[in-house]
């Protein structure tokens, strides 16, 4: 097709987000101890194309004689990318939890060198299903397109 019969690319992205972070957080008490474990890896709008983008965002919530809680967050579709400053970025798409059609907010700042904060909220069916907040570590670049 010659370029000017190609449909324009959505306006989505502001701004590219890469990077892997990850989150321990153990409670004592009690004994045995309460465990929750966040993984997140994040290439997003790479070349400010969606379609190249990936989203990986795995919790686990351990809490002794209590079923085991894993929320696997696989990624469907972005709908939009902002940043601000290159030390914040929005996230907003959709993605699958165990099969189900979900929506997710995922936000990440940059508290200082080496600190980021991270914010996911993911919603099924009109119910928010997972809420978490909390300091990541490891390295999340925030690119300006």
């Amino acid at each position: 097709m010659p370029p000017e019969e190609l449909p324009p690319l959505p306006e989505i992205c502001e701004c590219q987000i890469q990077g892997l972070g990850s989150i321990l957080a153990i409670t004592l008490p009690p004994i045995p101890p309460i465990i929750e474990y966040t993984l997140i890896n994040l290439n997003i709008c790479p070349n400010c194309t969606p379609e190249n983008s990936s989203l990986e965002y795995v919790y686990t919530l351990f809490i002794p004689n209590q079923p085991l809680v894993i929320i696997f967050l696989e990624l469907e579709e972005i709908t939009t990318v902002d940043c601000e400053n290159e030390e914040e970025a929005t996230i907003e798409g959709t993605g699958l939890v165990n099969e189900e059609d979900c929506e997710f907010t995922l936000e990440v700042s940059e508290e200082g060198p080496g600190s980021f904060i991270m914010d996911m909220t993911i919603t099924c069916g009109g119910e928010i299903i997972h809420e978490r907040e909390a300091e990541l570590e490891g390295t999340i670049n925030i690119t300006e397109c």
